[in-house]
């Protein structure tokens, strides 16, 4: 849409100030799903899936100098490419472009800890990874890396309580609400309402663990009242995004 724009303002059949404002409706609108966007989407995760694997697995034949830069590489080249794709006009390449980028960091991440047996564990390694993700939407407005940080939020939230045996210790206890806390505010920033239904899985998932450490009475009667609650937010925060979208 952008070259036809651009096209029909060369020809002098529509004015910049209209073609800006057409534009800028169009970017603000919810895009339908597309064979070939899910195409290149399922193209991205597979390369991704493959990148972790082939750091998952030693590669004793190559340097480790160069497993190093050829990550790094990866990191940099990605997003840049994601960047430049995203000003042509090529929304879902640049979409699919900025999930290996993100999948290239969390690689580089693991890849780093194992070469140089660094401690640390897979909490800290998702914190990192998860903010990154973050960071990408923010930088780019995209919803697919909107999809991947909620994910990836997601995999956090179980990480930080696995790692504490599920015990209600201050580190963790609130990881779940203000994680789906991050990704409502982060369904409002790309406009995508189905973002909510990540954030309404880790808070179910949250209060049953909650339930399992205790059977009072009371405590069923306040998740009773919580899901009043929740549920009138979420119709709410659903309805404010969809109204911003259009």
């Amino acid at each position: 849409m952008k070259k036809d724009l651009q096209r029909w303002q060369s020809l002098g059949l529509l004015a910049p100030e209209a073609a800006e404002a057409m534009m800028a409706d169009y970017d603000g609108r919810s895009r339908f799903v597309t064979a070939g966007t899910l195409l290149l989407m399922l193209a991205a995760v597979l390369l991704s899936a493959a990148l972790l694997l082939l750091v998952a697995a030693n590669w004793d034949a190559i340097p480790r100098l160069a497993k190093i830069a050829g990550v790094l590489g990866l990191i940099w080249i990605f997003p840049l490419l994601a960047a430049w794709l995203r000003s042509a006009g090529r929304l879902a390449a640049s979409d699919a472009s900025l999930v290996l980028g993100v999948a290239s960091f969390g690689a580089g991440l693991s890849l780093v800890g194992q070469l140089y047996h660094m401690s640390g564990s897979m909490m800290q390694l998702l914190s990192l990874w998860t903010a990154a993700a973050f960071a990408a939407c923010l930088l780019f407005r995209s919803a697919a890396a909107a999809v991947l940080a909620a994910l990836l939020g997601a995999w956090l939230v179980f990480a930080g309580y696995d790692e504490n045996q599920w015990q209600w210790v201050a580190e963790a206890r609130w990881l779940a609400p203000v994680m789906a806390l991050l990704v409502t505010g982060l369904a409002g920033f790309v406009r995508r309402p189905a973002l909510l239904h990540i954030a309404c899985i880790i808070v179910f998932c949250w209060l049953v663990w909650i339930y399992s450490l205790t059977e009072q009475i009371a405590v069923a009667g306040w998740f009773t009242g919580l899901g009043r609650v929740d549920s009138y937010l979420i119709h709410r925060t659903i309805a404010a995004i969809v109204t911003t979208a259009r």
